[in-house]
């Protein structure tokens, strides 16, 4: 597989493409792209006129990432080749994306499924913000990919606008809609690697009430859940809200850890959080970890996993974009990951989707490339 980067930061968006795309081949198999929410709509129709005959897949980013670096302005752009794909659109994921199933499994039979594995396949998607349906998406493909080894994971468009974003397939800007995009390497091996900067405070509870539609957590061991985190925090209760950005809470799935951050603390003592939670699930509130010596074993798990990498999809949640801003370490994360994984295209989520969980708070890296003999 090969893949190309382009960068560019000049207003003009043919201009910008042309400069992004100079060393492109004329004719690639994949193009992805990312770039802020007010020229997505001009760079998807001018990606997919230049790139007719490729499938050309973007999303709109609050902050992009290349090997150029961390921008919040400009079109970070990636070509591939030496692959083989299929893509597709869920509609209404707001409301019925189930009704869409038939595009998912119609994508997959193009595909030989039964060459297809979790080693050398993955369903990749991107989902315009701000529509609550990303739990409904992860249903729906986990009930296509029912009998397959194939994982899930992708992302939700961001923009400075919270909870808004777009995506597009092929010159076309979608609204409530997830485009997925089946990876599949015949030869190479592709590796997805979750990172989590928290880590379990030692303190576990039990959802005993909660409005899974509407993301709200009443009650933890059948006590109002701001209660209980307070006490575990060992804040008052009005201190709770400030202390929620760097205590989050954690579903735990066996060995699995998959974040949720907090939303909001409300008035009548639930908690509101980003991603749905079902009763019974058993939550670890969490603290902040090694965000340097968090990051270096998550790049040598990837090396680990890979003989060689040929080309990278970073998700990375907003609030960590945001956090790291203000850590002042957004340019040292971008040029880490460039260092130990060559060629990469990184988008900024308002939420990050991986197997059938929607998580917050988290990073997923998607690598093609070899495997070790």
């Amino acid at each position: 597989m090969q893949s190309w980067q382009g960068y560019s930061k000049i207003k003009d968006v043919d201009q910008a493409v042309a400069e992004a795309c100079a060393h492109f081949p004329e004719q690639p198999q994949l193009v992805f792209f990312f770039s802020e929410s007010e020229r997505f709509p001009a760079f998807t129709r001018a990606l997919g006129q230049k790139f007719a005959g490729a499938q050309v897949i973007g999303a709109s980013s609050f902050v992009s990432f290349s090997p150029a670096g961390a921008s919040e302005y400009g079109l970070q752009v990636a070509a591939l080749t030496g692959l083989q794909l299929a893509t597709g659109v869920l509609r209404d994921i707001s409301t019925y994306p189930l009704k869409y199933k038939g595009a998912v499994t119609a994508a997959l039979q193009t595909l030989a499924p039964s060459r297809l594995t979790a080693a050398n396949t993955c369903c990749f998607i991107l989902n315009a913000a701000g529509s609550n349906g990303e739990e409904l998406v992860l249903d729906t493909l986990a009930e296509a990919l029912e009998g397959t080894a194939i994982p899930v994971c992708g992302g939700s468009a961001s923009s400075p606008a919270i909870l808004q974003g777009q995506v597009s397939l092929n010159g076309q800007v979608l609204e409530d809609s997830t485009v997925f995009a089946f990876l599949h390497l015949p030869q190479g091996r592709i590796h997805i690697q979750q990172e989590n900067i928290f880590t379990p405070l030692g303190k576990e509870f039990t959802v005993t009430r909660a409005d899974v539609v509407n993301r709200i957590i009443y009650e933890l061991d059948g006590h109002k859940a701001a209660d209980v985190l307070s006490r575990a925090l060992k804040l008052a209760p009005s201190e709770l809200p400030a202390a929620a950005a760097l205590h989050p809470v954690g579903r735990v799935d066996g060995d699995s850890l998959f974040v949720s951050e907090i939303k909001s603390v409300n008035q009548d003592g639930s908690i509101t959080t980003y991603c749905r939670t079902f009763n019974q699930t058993r939550l670890a509130v969490l603290k902040l970890a090694d965000i340097a010596a968090v990051q270096a074993r998550t790049l040598a798990a990837v090396h680990q996993q890979l003989a060689q990498v040929d080309f990278s999809l970073v998700v990375n949640c907003y609030s960590r974009t945001c956090m790291y801003q203000k850590l002042g370490i957004i340019n040292a994360f971008a040029r880490d990951l460039q260092g130990s994984l060559g060629n990469y295209l990184g988008l900024t989520s308002y939420g990050e989707q991986y197997h059938t969980f929607q998580c917050s708070l988290t990073m997923l890296i998607v690598s093609l490339g070899a495997a070790k003999i």
